[in-house]
This record gives structure tokens, sequence and C-alpha cells, in this order.
């Protein structure tokens, strides 16, 4: 057990150099989560049926793959720190949109921009660890990366239990809110161009194991 406390410590030094835009990747991950959870009640009101349901489930996935095969693209030059800004951004405003527009229509437009932002931002932080992590040091980076993902998920899922603070609804409106809010002061404290320019070059180098 210490000695992975002790590994776990070495990486500190590469997670402070990311610890400006952990707010809004770990508020994306809780945002969603919050209406994982409370969409599935909200969505089939909104739905009303199983079948339009499920196409409106389908409408984030669609968004993914095209978020996918747009970051796939030569032509795509969004820096790891402006992927996480702007996937961030384009995720929480399509959740803020479902809440506020009952509309299926409406969502399911909302749902293919959330998918592509959501795709964008994965991309992002993928980047953002390659960048600033040396190669025989990333698995414990994305380590770390992976536990405060499971629980920022649970956070999520325990908020957006409809009826615990408010209704399947009003979750959604909220978490939307607050991770447009989120990401927003991120960029405003940060800065699109200055943040992006700081994670170009080589990794950096963390102390040699014992």
């Amino acid at each position: 057990m210490w000695h992975e406390i002790w590994l776990g410590s070495r990486i500190l030094p590469v997670m402070r150099a990311v610890r400006g835009f952990l707010p809004a990747i770990i508020g994306v991950v809780v945002v969603t989560s919050v209406e994982g959870v409370a969409g599935v009640f909200y969505l089939q009101e909104v739905a009303g049926s199983a079948v339009l349901y499920a196409l409106l489930l389908s409408a984030w996935a669609v968004g993914s793959l095209v978020g996918v095969a747009v970051t796939g693209r030569h032509s795509f030059r969004m820096g790891a720190v402006q992927s996480i800004l702007v996937g961030g951004i384009l995720v929480s405003v399509a959740i803020l949109v479902e809440g506020l527009v009952p509309s299926a229509l409406v969502i399911a437009v909302a749902f293919i921009g959330g998918g592509i932002g959501n795709a964008i931002h994965n991309v992002g932080v993928r980047n953002l660890v390659y960048e600033v992590v040396p190669r025989e040091q990333q698995a414990q980076v994305w380590s770390v990366v992976g536990a405060l993902f499971s629980a920022a998920a649970a956070v999520g899922n325990f908020f957006g239990t409809p009826g615990l603070i408010g209704s399947a609804r009003s979750l959604i409106v909220w978490a939307g809110a607050a991770g447009v809010v989120l990401t927003l002061v991120t960029i405003l404290i940060t800065g699109l161009t200055r943040g992006n320019q700081n994670f170009r070059g080589p990794p950096r180098r963390l102390p040699p194991e014992g």
C-alpha cells in the first residue's frame, strides 16, 4: 500500500501542471452523470414512447461518432486545452437546452451537438496527458485520472437521483448551467490561447523510480 502511495505522490508535479483545467474536466463528468440518471426519467416523459426515447439516446451516440470523425482528421487543429474547454461547453449547453426546452426534436439536435462536444473533450483530455507526461509515467497518471472520473461519476449519479434535491428536469437544468459556468470561469482564468501555449513542448520529467 505504501509503495502505491509513494508512486502516486511522484506524479503530483505533473498533476499540478493540469490542475487549472481539472475542474472543467471533472465537471463534465459530474454534469453528464447527473443527466445520465435524471435523464432516464425526464426523457421518457418528453418522448412519450419507448421508440422516441431510444432515438433521443441514439442522437448523442451519433454526435459522438461525428466528433470522432472530426477529431480524427488531419485538418483538426484544436489544441488539448481548447478541446477540453470547447468540448465542455458543447456538452454543458446541450444538457442545459435539454432541460430548458422539453421538445424531442430540439433535444435530439442538442444531443448531437453534445455528443460532438463529448468526443472533442475526451480527445483533449487524452492529448493533454500525452503532452505533459513522459511515456513511462502515463499509466500512473491515467490511473489517477480514472479514479477521479469514477469518483466524479459517483457524485453525479447520487445528485442526479430525482426527488433527492429536486425534480429530474430541474436537476438537468442546474447541471447544464453549472457546467457552462464552470467552463466559462475556467476559460476566463486560464485563457484559451495562453493555456494552449503552456502545453507545447516536451513533456516534463518525473523523478526516477528508486
